[in-house]
């Protein structure tokens, strides 16, 4: 039987990874998902820290700053998929191929932002009012999409990987394949089709660029 619980965190910690603010934690039976809960949130490790602005009236992230690796920058007006997408592919850290840390801090990231992001779009997540519907569909989706999210990281930091820097190599990674294996078109097919279908432009978590390279990385692979 499913079981899906809702409770408010503050500062929880993962490791060596700090979150300052308050998040939802969302439970379906061992599986966890977190939402931003405060309007300015934190992301720390070590000398690393994303700062989020979130909008509790119109529900979104009016500014996200991030400190990386030395490098500073920002992105604003973040209320889609899309903009998701746009952020991501800005990331760049040289050592997270090395650190398995920083793996967990981006993946981390990414797993509160696509969540926050698709509470809203899926079931209208207020922050100011505390409303969780508890959808399993939801949990399992914000799931996959966080999965897609980091591979389109680790394609656009395939430089500082250690892989081969290549078409094929890039479309693996965004599908959280190991571009050192050797893949049937059937393996591509069936791994592509559920992504796919998650995020049809039908959908209810549809968005057309994400299938628009998912769409094209089949192409190219099969």
């Amino acid at each position: 039987m499913m079981s899906i619980t809702s409770k408010k965190i503050t500062n929880p910690r993962f490791q060596h990874i700090q979150l300052l603010g308050t998040v939802v934690q969302i439970t379906l039976n061992d599986v966890k998902v977190y939402i931003i809960g405060s309007e300015v949130f934190h992301f720390k490790y070590g000398e690393q820290i994303i700062t989020v602005e979130f909008n509790k009236t119109d529900n979104y992230f009016m500014k996200v700053n991030m400190h990386l690796d030395n490098i500073e920058f920002e992105v604003t007006n973040i209320r889609t998929l899309t903009d998701c997408l746009r952020l991501v592919e800005q990331l760049r850290v040289s050592n997270y191929w090395e650190n398995e840390q920083m793996q967990l801090y981006i993946f981390m990231f990414l797993r509160v932002l696509v969540a926050t992001i698709t509470a809203q779009k899926s079931w209208g997540y207020k922050l100011s009012e505390f409303i969780v519907f508890k959808e399993e569909y939801w949990i399992e989706s914000q799931k996959k999409l966080s999965k897609l999210m980091l591979g389109v990281f680790e394609a656009t930091n395939i430089p500082t990987s250690g892989f081969v820097v290549t078409k094929r190599a890039e479309y693996l990674l965004m599908l959280g394949l190991n571009p050192k294996e050797q893949y049937s078109t059937s393996q591509i097919r069936q791994t592509c089709r559920p992504l796919l279908k998650l995020i049809h432009p039908d959908a209810p978590l549809g968005n057309t660029e994400l299938f628009k390279c998912i769409n094209e990385a089949q192409q190219y692979l099969k």
